[in-house]
């Protein structure tokens, strides 16, 4: 007690001194001083012994899942941000309707807008890796069309974290390991949906993802979301770009959805299929699902309140 008592009696007079000598805001210029040479100096000693690639490594590092890298740190601390920010932003904060099944992969659809960059599937993953039980100890994987354009740093971040190109490869290496993958089987057929044709579901593109879920006896469970395609209304294109009345307008503040409320419903799990379906017995599965995404849609519209169906 007494040594603890003579250390306080210390850190008094040395607090007392540096406030007289330097005063308040010459006390917080030391500090952010002492505070920045303490960081500088850990950053030089993590690039002398491991390199720039041997920092970054070290921010990143995690885990990796089956050949598809996942980096499942790195996931859930972006996933934490994207969905705190994502409550924020588009209201997407609660958790969802329905619990997904535990005992084996499952595949989760959605709509999407017309809007061409990952931005509601990076929001809507977030979601689902916050709000499912035990989704941060499943493999999880959003997948996306193959003409998303590959950007230095961002596109490898991207894939550490799960969004890869929307494959059946990729999606049978998360679903035979009981992974959740989230996928938009619309695919690059919803860039052509305008603001008038919202909610509006087009026509899926293929199967391979629908024929993975089966082989893996996956549950293929259909669901809906709104809000987003108001948060990107589609205009039109010129020179090829998409015209929201964000972008180009704003910039690239413009990637950004408009915030407005975003609601997600997870209907039931179709039952299984048998692993020998055929092709013929897929598509109906696809036609099955789209109709109840649309139905879902539909319920969702009408139940929302000051809305007109689009």
């Amino acid at each position: 007690m007494a040594r603890l008592a003579d250390l306080e009696d210390r850190v008094d007079r040395e607090l007392g001194r540096r406030q007289q000598g330097l005063g308040p805001a010459g006390e917080l210029a030391l500090d952010l001083v002492r505070e920045s040479w303490r960081r500088g100096a850990r950053l030089a000693r993590e690039l002398t012994s491991g390199g720039p690639s041997g920092l970054v490594a070290s921010w990143l590092a995690g885990p990796a899942v089956g050949e598809l890298g996942f980096d499942e740190r790195a996931a859930d601390a972006f996933g934490e941000v994207v969905h705190l920010s994502a409550s924020r932003w588009v209201g997407l904060g609660g958790r969802p309707n329905r619990e997904l099944p535990q005992d084996r992969g499952v595949l989760v659809l959605l709509n999407r807008s017309g809007w061409p960059l990952p931005v509601e599937a990076v929001v809507l993953w977030a979601w689902l890796r916050h709000g499912q039980p035990g989704a941060g100890c499943r493999p999880m994987a959003v997948l996306w069309h193959e003409e998303l354009p590959e950007l230095p740093w961002i596109s490898d971040f991207l894939r550490k974290i799960g969004l890869v190109p929307a494959t059946a490869d990729n999606a049978a290496a998360v679903l035979e390991r009981g992974g959740i993958v989230l996928a938009f089987p619309e695919g690059r057929s919803a860039s052509s949906k305008t603001y008038d044709r919202r909610y509006r579901l087009a026509r899926f593109e293929g199967t391979a993802v629908l024929e993975a879920a089966v082989a893996c006896e996956s549950a293929i469970v259909p669901g809906a979301v709104i809000g987003s395609e108001e948060s990107f209304a589609l205009l039109g294109h010129i020179g090829g770009l998409p015209c929201t009345l964000q972008f180009p307008l704003f910039g690239l503040f413009g990637l950004l959805p408009l915030p407005l409320a975003w609601s997600v419903c997870l209907g039931a799990p179709l039952s299984q299929v048998s692993v020998s379906a055929g092709p013929a017995t897929v598509d109906d599965i696809a036609d099955t699902v789209r109709a109840r995404m649309q139905a879902l849609l539909a319920e969702m519209l009408a139940d929302r309140p000051f809305s007109r169906r689009p």
